[in-house]
């Protein structure tokens, strides 16, 4: 007589937090997450899974980037859970809703029979990312001279400065028209 049997395992994410000030993140900031995923299956699990933190904009899941994956190679007993926890970077020069998303058992590593509906929380509310952008804006402009003479050279001296909330890189180029 040959038994044949089978592990069978439900990860869940039963916790998913993510430690932020309130309002607006910043594009290409840090972001702490937390969560917490437990075995609801009748056995523990064999084998490793990944975990992945999930970036896409508010209602577009198809345009989803991964953030980071963790691989979980230890064993969860049935009714067990794990803590787990990541700094994710987040994208640069993107600006407005989007929603964060934990999947467990990111890649289908573990054999979980009908019980892969609950692999995936969402963050609510969704983050609110700003891209911070520099503002240069003329402060000072200087011409040397009350009076010019058309064909003769005009010195002029400017200063830029800037009232946005992240760095100007080089390079960019100023305009001075007369008229």
């Amino acid at each position: 007589t040959i038994t044949i049997s089978r592990q069978l395992n439900d990860l869940a994410v039963t916790d998913f937090t993510v430690s932020r000030r309130r309002g607006t993140t910043d594009a290409g900031g840090t972001v702490a997450v937390q969560w917490t995923v437990t075995n609801h299956g009748t056995d523990p699990t064999v084998g490793a899974w990944s975990d992945s933190v999930i970036l896409f904009p508010a209602g577009t899941p198809a345009q989803a980037i991964v953030l980071t994956s963790i691989q979980h190679p230890d064993e969860v007993p049935a009714a067990g859970h794990y803590n787990s926890n990541a700094n994710v970077i987040l994208p640069n020069r993107i600006e407005g809703e989007y929603t964060l998303r934990l999947v467990t058992d990111a890649n289908n590593e573990l054999y979980e029979h009908e019980h892969e509906d609950n692999n995936t929380h969402d963050l609510v509310p969704n983050l609110v990312i700003g891209d911070p952008a520099p503002d240069l804006i003329p402060a000072a402009l200087d011409l040397g001279a009350t009076n010019a003479v058309a064909g003769h050279n005009l010195t002029v001296t400017w200063t830029i400065e800037n009232a946005g909330q992240a760095a100007a890189l080089p390079t960019w180029v100023d305009l001075i028209y007369l008229s």
